[in-house]
């Protein structure tokens, strides 16, 4: 099965024994998003911003097209957004994001084991 991988980074895949493979970026799907100020809380002698954010368009790469039995991993934002885009709705399936990440002793993600849904 092919794998290509829709995130700004590559993308490390970890099993027991280590390193599976490593799956560098093929481009970036994103969402773009605007934010208007909500309310504000006040705080420490003054009043902190809170921001509504609004997600917007799913924007593909101008050279993206979807492959039959292509898996295609992207951001859990992204992935949120496709279940409302009726044009790649049928498809669902074969968008998913990285799942059950592995960290090093301070915290940083360096893999992950898998994918979800």
């Amino acid at each position: 099965m092919k794998i290509l991988n829709y995130t700004p980074h590559a993308i490390t895949l970890l099993n027991a024994d280590g390193l599976v493979a490593t799956i560098q970026s093929s481009g970036n799907i994103r969402v773009t998003s605007s934010k208007k100020e909500y309310q504000y809380i006040p705080f420490a002698g003054t009043y902190i911003p809170v921001f509504q954010q609004e997600m917007g368009e799913i924007e593909f790469p101008s050279d993206f097209e979807y492959e039959e039995g292509t898996i295609y991993v992207v951001s859990r934002i992204v992935k949120e957004a496709l279940k409302d885009n009726m044009e790649y709705y049928q498809y669902q399936n074969y968008f998913m994001v990285p799942d059950d990440l592995v960290r090093d002793e301070k915290g940083v993600i360096i893999g992950c084991k898998g994918f979800s849904l």
